[in-house]
């Protein structure tokens, strides 16, 4: 509920915010900001981003935007499919003027993230028929998104630029989640990592090993999708990439 009100309410009145937090307990850990001077975007300088410090009225080259735009939410919301889910969700694709904002730090880990979430359900669900569902262990809930079955985690990502966690760190991260994920529910999982940012693409990873064309993946383990959208919205996943997720999906 907390991320759904999040995604929408980027802006809002604080009549609402009081509402909101009245009626749910963990509603008072949101912190939105004073809009007067800011609008419906503003930017920040990065001071220290693990610990989420930000700087306002610093230009520099480290600046985060916080605003719809940057947010890409005209791009998600060009594919009818998605265009039409977030008019089903209430979610605002222009954010109108009002009394808060949200903050930096909420709207990079929250905001950024729960959008996220939404698209790649709502494409994943669409294009390969499957039902996504919350995890059914809250202890799990920081390490994945979703499950589907009692055979696949899934986690969106929502990624401006390339990234490969088939090299280095991010796959280790993603098999000891894993490793935590069987621990709990005792049995393996396999994982799908997938990144919905408009106009980012590449090759589908499995393992950390490239996908063949026509290869399946018996036996993978995690299995990355770069992106799904082109820069206008639209699903750009080609018919060798839908056969490989399905199989991933069917193993």
């Amino acid at each position: 509920k907390l991320r759904h009100f999040i995604l929408c309410n980027p802006t809002l009145s604080q009549a609402t915010l009081d509402k909101f937090q009245k009626s749910h307990d963990f509603g008072y850990g949101l912190q939105y900001l004073p809009s007067s001077s800011l609008g419906t975007s503003y930017s920040v300088g990065l001071i220290d981003d693990r610990d989420g410090y930000y700087q306002f009225g610093k230009g520099d080259r480290s600046a985060m935007i916080v605003s719809a735009e940057q947010a890409q939410l005209a791009k998600f919301a060009n594919n009818p499919l998605l265009g039409a889910a977030f008019d089903s969700a209430n979610i605002p694709v222009t954010w109108r003027p009002s009394e808060l904002i949200l903050n930096p730090v909420q709207y990079k880990n929250l905001y950024l993230g729960a959008l996220g979430e939404f698209v790649g359900r709502v494409l994943l669900e669409h294009e390969f028929g499957v039902q996504l569902n919350p995890l059914s262990d809250p202890s799990l809930f920081e390490l994945f998104d979703f499950e589907i079955g009692d055979q696949v985690m899934v986690d969106f990502k929502n990624w401006r630029g390339r990234h490969d966690p088939s090299a280095g760190h991010e796959r280790d991260k993603v098999l000891s989640k894993l490793a935590s994920v069987r621990e709990k529910t005792g049995h393996e999982w396999r994982a799908m990592i997938i990144n919905v940012n408009p106009g980012v693409n590449g090759k589908i990873t499995i393992n950390g090993g490239r996908a063949g064309s026509t290869g399946g993946s018996q036996g993978a383990r995690i299995l990355e999708v770069p992106g799904m959208l082109d820069k206008d919205g639209q699903v750009v996943l080609t018919a060798a990439q839908r056969k490989l997720i399905g199989g991933f999906l069917l193993e």
